[in-house]
Order: C-alpha cells, then structure tokens, then sequence
C-alpha cells in the first residue's frame, strides 16, 4: 500500500489498532518463517531447538 492515501487507508483499516496489527501480523510472519520451524526434512525436535 505504499504511496496509498489516508482515505484508502480507512477504507482497508478502520482504525489505526487494525493497522498496528496487520503490520505486526506481517513482521511476526516474516521473522517467524526464517526459524526453519517448517522444514519438514529435519527431525521435529531439532527444528524446535535450532
């Protein structure tokens, strides 16, 4: 949505809360898909510690 005006903005996200949190959904997602958590080719007790 960048370089989206403050009126497209409302209309996506009625309230600034309902902004916060689809951004931090969007940083959780990012930071948490880098652990490795969901690679299936390693043992689930090594993805849970590494």
């Amino acid at each position: 949505m960048a370089g989206a005006g403050a009126s497209t903005l409302r209309r996506c996200f009625p309230s600034q809360a309902d902004l916060y949190q689809a951004v931090a959904g969007q940083v959780v997602t990012a930071v948490l898909g880098d652990l490795g958590i969901a690679d299936d080719s390693r043992d689930p007790a090594e993805r849970i510690v590494s």
